[in-house]
Order: structure tokens, then sequence, then C-alpha cells
């Protein structure tokens, strides 16, 4: 029976798919991740100088040694991908069927307005990690997010699990960790190899929240809503409905854990009381 993942690489096979950002931890990941199911022949941009690409690859990939970046660096000269750099960024994405965007793209004048415009105008074009993420994994998820401590709680949650199996041999299989700093990869690339019996600690951003996903993780966790990024949202209600997005995404046989000490993060519980720890 085909798995999700079979479907969505069925789906995109063929098609003219663009990736932003690519020297980004995200844009970089999901090169990789197309690369290794035989889908070269996509475009990637990134704003910055093709002489540049090295210097800004080699300041945003610090979970990678540096050897491993200086190899990573050479294979990219191979890759059959086509470059768009500098004052080509963007060119052609309008008759993109895919584009992939980072969370951060609306940081950056140059996405304006036109990837503002496809997102608003294509939703259904657009691709972007989290949403991937929650689509096609084949095994439990559980997502963390919050103002504070996501980063934390998530890798602690990854340490926990980690020694659990280490201690508690086929309580679970595998177990995958992807973060969102520059010391955290990704492991969007190895959704192939993840059975059902393994488990994926991911933390996700409100910048990723601003897009809308497929479907929730099978548990969700919201450390606190304070007032944060409220530049990025217009308002503290539109920031909390964001983080809010994790949970009401879910099934009703899903888990949301809240911060109860958290006024925001409680609220939150008398909507979503069946699922509610």
């Amino acid at each position: 029976m085909p798995t999700e993942l079979d479907l969505w690489l069925e789906k995109v096979k063929g098609k003219h798919i663009h990736v932003l950002g690519l020297s980004g931890i995200e844009g970089y990941s999901f090169a990789r991740f197309l690369l290794k199911h035989g889908l070269g022949g996509f475009t990637a941009h990134d704003f910055g100088e093709e002489d540049e690409y090295a210097q800004t690859f080699n300041a945003l990939h610090l979970y990678l040694p540096r050897a491993e970046r200086v190899k990573r660096l050479q294979e990219i000269k191979e890759w059959p991908v086509k470059f768009h750099w500098g004052q080509d960024y963007l060119k052609g994405i309008e008759q993109a069927d895919f584009v992939f965007v980072p969370q951060n793209w609306f940081a950056y004048s140059q996405n304006q307005p036109v990837v503002g415009e496809l997102i608003k105008k294509h939703p259904q074009r657009i691709l972007h990690l989290a949403g991937l993420y929650h689509q096609l994994i084949a095994c439990p998820l559980i997502a963390v997010t919050g103002s504070m401590g996501k980063s934390t709680t998530t890798k602690l949650l990854f340490e926990i699990f980690s020694a659990l199996v280490s201690q508690q041999p086929g309580l679970f299989g595998n177990v995958y960790y992807g973060g969102n700093d520059r010391r955290s990869g990704q492991f969007l690339e190895q959704l192939d190899q993840i059975k059902a019996s393994d488990l994926a600690l991911l933390e996700v951003s409100n910048r990723q929240l601003k897009f809308r996903l497929p479907q929730g993780p099978k548990v969700g966790v919201i450390t606190n809503i304070v007032p944060n990024h409220i530049e990025d949202h217009g308002s503290l209600k539109s920031y909390i409905q964001t983080k809010a997005s994790l949970i009401e995404a879910q099934r009703e046989d899903d888990i949301c854990v809240l911060n109860w000490d958290d006024e925001n993060s409680r609220e939150l519980a008398s909507t979503h009381r069946r699922r509610a720890i």
C-alpha cells in the first residue's frame, strides 16, 4: 500500500518546482530531499551572489561538522539543478507548479510583493517545512511551540525518549529530532526511512505556523503564549491564534499539552477540553 510520501512524490513528479532560500536550513533540506528521491531539475533561488554562498552556508549550518560542510558545498556544485543567484532571484517563479517557501520569507524585502501574492492567490502551490512533516511522516509526531522554551523543551524531550529507547529496547524504534536553530538540523530527507514504530520530535515556530498545516501532530505542546513577535502578526490576538493553530489542526484522538500556569495557554483548554492535558 503506498504511503503518504509515495503519493506526494508521485504528485510532484515531473512538475516545475522552485526552492527559495537555498542557503538556509529549510531550503537546503528540502533540496536534498528532492534530490534523494530523484526529483532533480528543479530551480533553486538564493538572493545572495554565487560567490557568497559558501560563507553564508557555513554560518547557517552549524549542526554539520566543518569537514561535512566542505563536502556538502562541493556536492552542491554537481547538483542537477538550475540556480538563480543575486539579480536573478525569483526569476520564473510565476511559472512554477510548486514553490517551497521558508518560514522567514517575509523578513526580506526581495520577497515582497511577489512571494506574498503567490501565497495569497495560489496557496495550493506553496510547500513549507512544517506542512511537509505533518503531512508525510509515518510515525507519531510530537510538535512543540511557544513564545519561550520551545527549543529547550523539544531537545529535552528528545533526550528523554532517546534514553527510554536505550533502557527499554522495543519501546520505540528510532527517535528523530528537528529544531529551529543553526545547531539543529532537519530530518526531512530521512522520511523514507521512518517507520510507524518510530517517534519524531519537532520544534515549530510562530513563523512556520503562519502557513496552514494539513493536519496537526499526534501530540501538540504549547509551552506558553506571551507577547512576542507581534510585529509579524499585527496584534496579540492574531499571534495567539497563530500559535493555537498547531492544536486546532489536530484530530479528535490527538493530544495537546498546555501550560496551566500561562493564562493564554490555559484559555485554550476550554475549547480543546477533550484532548487537553
